[in-house]
């Protein structure tokens, strides 16, 4: 549901703590200075790295556009280019997704048919 939010709005779900934390470590980085952010959940740097990420892009494609608009073929294949690396990363996203749910689906139907150490089941 997540990938088709994006898909639908072009942003991710909103999300005040994360998006104000990355403005402003966003803003800092234009402005040359380093940032050390600790969280305790490994989903947190991954969320926190793809909204990072997304602000980036999206700044440098409002850039690439700006030239474009004067005129230059090569920034329009640069463009286009970009647009299918972010197709290609939500394709990724629903893969992982995908593949992450067949993993435990898989994982608790061997549990289901391995008998457990302690109390040995004999198969006849």
């Amino acid at each position: 549901m997540r990938i088709l939010i994006i898909d639908e709005f072009k942003q991710y779900l909103p999300h005040p703590k994360q998006d104000n934390l990355v403005t402003e470590v966003y803003n800092e980085m234009l402005k040359g200075n380093k940032s050390l952010i600790f969280v305790r959940r490994i989903a947190s740097v991954n969320e926190l790295e793809k909204r990072m990420i997304h602000l980036f892009e999206e700044n440098q494609a409002k850039k690439i556009d700006l030239y474009k608009r004067q005129g230059n073929q090569i920034i329009s294949k640069m463009l286009k280019a970009f647009h299918s690396r972010k197709d290609a990363i939500a394709e990724s996203d629903i893969l992982d997704l995908a593949s992450s749910r067949l993993k435990e689906y898989h994982f608790n139907q061997l549990e289901v048919h391995i008998p457990h150490k302690e109390w040995p089941i004999e198969l006849r």
